[in-house]
This record gives C-alpha cells, sequence and structure tokens, in this order.
C-alpha cells in the first residue's frame, strides 16, 4: 500500500517538476544547442539501435523460452507431487498435460517476441527519426 503511494507520489512530483521547468529549459535552447544535439543523434542513432535490436533477440530467443522453461518446470513437479490414480488425480493430470501442450506451443513464438520487439521499435523510434531527416 505504501509503495504504491509512494510511486504514484514520485510520478506526481516528477510531473510537476517536467511541467515547471520545461518552458525554462525552452527559454535557454538555441540553433546551436539543437544543431549539437541533431548531430550527437546521428552519430548514435545507429549503435544504439543495433543494441536495441540485439536486446530484442536476447529476450526473444533466450528470456522467453527461459521463462516458458521455467513454468513447464513448475507443471512438471506438480505432476511428481500428485498421488496414485485416484479419479480426482486423473482429471488433475489431464489438465496439467493440457497446460504442457499449451506450453510446448507458446516456447515455439520466440521469433514472434522479436518481430513484435522490432515493429514496435520501427513504429516508436525509426519512423519519428526518419521523418526528422527527410
Amino acid at each position: 500500500m505504501w509503495r504504491k503511494m509512494g510511486i504514484v507520489a514520485g510520478v506526481v512530483v516528477a510531473l510537476a517538476g517536467v511541467t515547471f521547468l520545461a518552458p525554462r529549459l525552452l527559454q535557454t535552447v538555441n540553433t546551436g544547442h539543437l544543431n549539437t544535439l541533431q548531430s550527437m543523434t546521428d552519430t548514435i542513432w545507429w549503435p544504439a539501435t543495433l543494441a536495441r535490436v540485439g536486446v530484442y533477440a536476447v529476450l526473444g530467443w533466450l528470456v522467453y523460452p527461459a521463462w516458458i522453461d521455467g513454468h513447464r518446470r513448475q507443471v512438471h513437479d506438480t505432476l511428481a507431487t500428485l498421488p496414485g490414480d485416484r479419479a480426482e488425480t486423473g482429471a488433475s493430470r489431464a489438465q496439467l498435460a493440457a497446460r504442457l501442450a499449451v506450453l510446448a506451443s507458446a516456447r515455439t513464438r520466440g521469433h514472434w517476441i522479436f518481430l513484435s520487439l522490432v515493429g514496435s521499435d520501427l513504429l516508436i523510434a525509426q519512423l519519428p527519426y526518419y521523418l526528422t531527416q527527410h
């Protein structure tokens, strides 16, 4: 409860700071500053893009499958703890087997995770950068 209130208070303070400090910052910006910022952005843009794509690859092909494997281990552990051949355990086993099948198909979707992240990067970062260049 207190943690959530602290986060909300932090966001409100940050927004208030931006609201009051942004006009002062804009008054200090001149054409020379903007040209310097633009040249710095141009210098780091493609290395930063490659770094982001690398992070997306790690998330899609390493982190996501490992996360799915962790869920599969939990299901296997639950299956191992079920008692013998009673009727209620048979239903539980069938439900857990269905869960394993869903997780097995989900594990193969890493490339979709990667493509979704790259697509969002194109829309959120690359398109605005392209539009400012041309």
